[in-house]
């Protein structure tokens, strides 16, 4: 394996793909997470699209960043 194919921490080389798989999963808690936050503040009453829109809102900002900082790759 190159020595640019990975990194060193504390003298452990961790693959690059495994900090992307680590990143892609953590990025993935973070949108669960807020999407389940906005939704447990909307009312009682709300519909279904409300509850859609709380999950969609932070996805939709999540995969506009991830796009943002893959043209500029």
């Amino acid at each position: 394996m190159a020595q640019a194919a990975t990194r060193r921490v504390d003298g452990i080389a961790i693959p690059r793909e495994i900090l992307a798989m680590g990143g892609f999963a953590g990025a993935g808690l973070f949108v669960v997470a807020s999407g389940a936050g906005l939704a447990s503040v909307l009312p009682a009453h709300a519909g279904m699209w409300m509850s859609a829109g709380a999950f969609g809102a932070p996805a939709s900002i999540a995969f506009a960043a991830y796009w943002w900082a893959a043209q500029r790759l």
